[in-house]
């Protein structure tokens, strides 16, 4: 319950923005599309993933425990720099 918890509070600020911009672009029509340009890629660069690491800082991370993702990403990184 505890997790349900945790992701409603980290996903349910995303539908109130999704929604008030919603809700403005069909209040104002077209014209708000032309506005909302600058809004909407400030929300999708910066605001989206400050949310999320603002959700992951929050948990408690033990390196010595995830050695194997850790080697795992590091070996994609290195298969991705290989291929290109």
């Amino acid at each position: 319950m505890e997790a349900f918890q945790r992701i409603f509070a980290i996903i349910f600020p995303v539908f109130i923005a999704v929604s008030i911009g919603y809700g403005f672009a069909r209040w104002r029509g077209k014209q708000a599309q032309a506005d909302m340009v600058v809004i909407n890629r400030i929300t999708m660069d910066i605001l989206a993933p400050l949310l999320i690491f603002t959700g992951l800082a929050a948990e408690e991370f033990n390196l010595y425990s995830h050695d194997t993702l850790i080697f795992a990403g590091t070996l994609i990184c290195a298969g991705s720099a290989l291929l290109s």
